[in-house]
């Protein structure tokens, strides 16, 4: 039977205008409601099978209430986006909860497709793994964990306005999965206004710590950019007696990599807020608070691997650690270099308020092969010396201008080095309008000035 043709010639035949027709509406971005409960327009009532039958690119909308992701990991191998419905009063109160059943599952979600393109997102959402504190045994469980494909496969994920938490690590970045030399530019992961918060190692019921840690973030590969993230409560549980504190988990822990971090905080993590271990870092505005290092570039594991530029970041109430070895508070420092390729520090501030701690608000650890430069530094009552160096510095490599130490107790360390001028400072290295002062206060009006 022959096709039927438009009268006027210039038609289509009525079986290709449908088949193009067709085509044009699955090009056409989808969104697609999922909601447990089901109901008027609900595609899909479950994650599994919303993310196993929705078209690539679709959006899924989720309804405001919790999705549970039923005992298996989420796994995402194509592009899709899913965004939380706001409630009425415009917050965001969907989120995803649950943990799997198999210890060969290491996260609630999984994100990668080794030779296809992959744009994936999460929005208005809170990623709630099912970890108890204080329970008989936690596994390590990532909230989110994002590899990158082959060399030349390029993958995007963006978070916006998630919270993460009850997890071991809040989101995995990973990049060298297939050993070919992937490119930093095929892997960009977006982190924006999120918040990564009560994230806790692996322990036994008698607080023995097992395999693993616990990272806010951690980056191995390919680019970063977070912008006002807050991670919190990093590393252990406030007044637990298993969850303690430990030197092994970060708020940031990057050791491969190229990332921006702007505007962000650490607050109350175990160990470090910010560990710039290895790769390329521009780190501005951010905050690290009651935390026992604040920042650290390189580490003696990676030595030389670390270019770290550093402007206006800040340490707020520095915070000591015990250390396990013999109990004493050796570590409360603002900003440490180790070992780093080069380090760039500009209007960098710290404060220690709980007078403890025995490292530097700037501490300078085996730097003899790192090019430093540090323009503008005050730090303020920093028990174990404001500016601290073990060894010699040198004229060429090592160069502070305007560091200020201030003490409000005399007895405080300011400048400590191998060797000091007259004036406090360390005679190697080259140091310009660098001064140690100690703060003088007297009763007027009868309080302190």
């Amino acid at each position: 039977m022959a096709m039927q043709v438009g009268g006027d010639g210039g038609g289509q035949p009525e079986g290709v205008a449908r088949t193009l027709q067709g085509r044009a509406a699955q090009e056409e971005p989808l969104t697609l409601r999922v909601d447990p409960q089901g109901g008027p327009g609900v595609a899909y009532r479950t994650l599994h099978e919303a993310v196993r039958l929705a078209p690539a690119g679709s959006t899924l909308l989720l309804a405001p209430v919790s999705h549970d992701i039923e005992g298996r990991m989420l796994s995402i191998n194509k592009s899709l986006h899913l965004r939380g419905e706001l409630s009425p009063g415009g917050v965001a109160i969907a989120e995803i909860t649950g943990m799997p059943t198999s210890v060969d599952e290491m996260s609630m979600i999984f994100v990668r497709n080794q030779e296809v393109d992959v744009d994936f997102s999460l929005r208005d959402l809170t990623i709630r793994a099912g970890r108890l504190p204080d329970s008989v045994r936690d596994r390590g469980l990532d909230c989110l964990r994002v590899q990158g494909g082959r060399r030349g496969v390029r993958t995007n994920i963006v978070c916006e306005r998630v919270t993460f938490t009850m997890g071991s690590g809040g989101v995995g970045i990973e990049h060298y999965i297939f050993g070919d030399n992937p490119s930093d530019s095929d892997f960009t992961v977006t982190l924006r206004d999120c918040t990564i918060a009560d994230i806790f190692d692996d322990r036994l019921a008698n607080g023995v710590k097992e395999d693993g840690n616990a990272q806010g973030v951690y980056h191995d590969g390919g680019t970063l950019l977070m912008e006002r993230v807050a991670m919190r409560r990093v590393g252990w549980i406030p007044d637990s007696p298993v969850y303690m504190m430990s030197n092994k988990n970060q708020g940031l822990y990057a050791v491969r990599g190229v990332r921006r971090i702007i505007n962000c905080v650490a607050e109350d993590v175990s160990h470090c807020g910010f560990a710039y271990r290895a790769g390329t870092t521009y780190s501005e505005g951010n905050v690290s608070i009651r935390t026992p290092m604040g920042f650290q570039a390189g580490h003696r594991q990676t030595p030389g691997l670390a270019v770290v530029l550093s402007v206006n970041d800040r340490v707020l109430d520095g915070q000591s650690f015990p250390d396990v070895s013999d109990g004493n508070p050796t570590i409360t420092c603002g900003f440490h270099i180790d070992d780093a390729q080069y380090v760039s520090i500009t209007g960098f501030v710290a404060s220690n308020v709980t007078g403890q701690g025995g490292w530097g608000g700037l501490h300078l650890s085996r730097v003899q092969s790192t090019w430093v430069d540090v323009r503008g530094a005050t730090i303020e009552n920093w028990p174990g010396g404001g500016f601290r160096t073990s060894a010699a510095l040198d004229s060429q490599k090592h160069r502070f201008e305007r560091v200020r130490v201030v003490r409000d107790n005399p007895s405080m360390p300011g400048f400590v080095a191998p060797e000091l001028s007259e004036e406090g400072i360390p005679r190697s290295g080259t140091f310009i309008n660098c001064r140690d002062e100690v703060r003088v206060r007297s009763l007027v009006g009868g309080g302190l000035k």
